[in-house]
């Protein structure tokens, strides 16, 4: 009797429960306050944001909208517990907070609903924030290798802007100073001559506006980012390519303004050569066919933007050709 009563408490013990029906039943007591009074009130955050990471995992892997916000209102509560800089970097060897982030960058970037999209970045900065700087390092690295996305990068590389200014106003020795900065760089700043310069403008604008903080921030003498090292590779990799790009695709852009405004588009529908005529549809639905006036308007903001561009590449180059002319005057004196 004894011997059965055993081995059927084996057998409960081992009845497996569904990862999402747990995730739910962890969002309910952590982010709903279920039961709230029978949880250990000694469980640090850290401790919780470890063992619960797996349930955020199944909530945010699934396509349910309402599933995933309860999995990001549960990242949200497990981050909120945690104090900001305490977690150690080698807990990054758990490959689950890597991909707890990665997770977060596909929603910004795939996922259909907004709402979804716009909880995410915030949690995904959350994230990072958690670990010691050498956490925070290793995940930057991580999510630049992971992400071909201009706007995840943009948003990467304004983050590790703000991380190496905090490093130069402390002005303590940092993971985010020394050849470190131009690492990063050198990770996000190619440029080839078929890229659609458009659908890139965030990464490049971003890339930019790194580099100009650089350029003024730090100076030949110290150095400190390892920029001035490096003025060189960048001319040769990311500004003088980037230059030729930004003038074909202004050409490109003035040249189709013209034949719009000139000529005009017939707004009926879109045809081929055979004459039949087109339609665009998405999950079922026909796209509205764009009007001439949308076309015009569309080829003037792209104009802007690339104006815009020109001038922040005007300023780096600047940068880089006035500090290098003064540097080889003071040599030859």
């Amino acid at each position: 009797g004894d011997l059965g009563g055993e081995k059927e408490a084996t057998e409960e013990s081992e009845v497996s429960l569904p990862p999402v029906g747990l995730s739910c039943f962890a969002y309910l007591l952590l982010s709903e306050g279920l039961c709230a009074s029978y949880l250990p009130a000694v469980v640090r955050g850290n401790y919780l944001l470890q063992i619960s990471i797996n349930h955020t995992t199944a909530l945010l892997q699934r396509p349910e909208k309402l599933v995933i916000l309860k999995g990001l209102s549960l990242l949200e509560t497990l981050i909120g517990r945690v104090c900001p800089f305490s977690l150690p970097s080698h807990l990054l060897d758990d490959k689950q907070y890597l991909s707890q982030a990665e997770l977060l960058t596909n929603l910004m970037v795939t996922c259909p609903h907004k709402t979804v999209r716009r909880q995410s970045v915030p949690l995904l900065l959350g994230l990072v924030k958690c670990f010691s700087e050498a956490g925070r390092y290793r995940m930057y690295q991580g999510l630049l290798r992971s992400t071909g996305h201009a706007g995840v990068l943009e948003l990467l590389i304004h983050s590790i802007k703000n991380e190496i200014d905090q490093a130069l106003k402390v002005g303590k020795e940092s993971l985010f100073v020394g050849s470190n900065p131009v690492l990063f760089l050198d990770r996000v700043m190619s440029i080839s001559s078929d890229m659609d310069l458009m659908k890139e403008s965030n990464r490049v604008m971003a890339i930019l506006n790194f580099l100009r903080y650089l350029l003024i921030r730090d100076t030949p003498q110290d150095n400190q980012t390892g920029i001035w090292t490096t003025v060189g590779v960048v001319r040769e990799k990311f500004t003088t390519p980037l230059r030729q790009l930004l003038m074909a695709t202004k050409a490109h852009c003035r040249h189709e303004l013209k034949v719009k405004q000139g000529k005009g588009v017939k707004g009926a529908g879109v045809r081929s050569e055979g004459g039949t005529e087109v339609t665009v549809e998405v999950m079922g639905e026909k796209l509205p066919d764009v009007m001439p006036e949308d076309e015009i308007e569309a080829l003037q903001v792209a104009e802007q933007h690339l104006a815009m561009m020109e001038s922040v590449l005007v300023r780096v180059e600047e940068l880089m050709e006035s500090t290098q002319s003064s540097l080889t005057t003071e040599t030859r004196q």
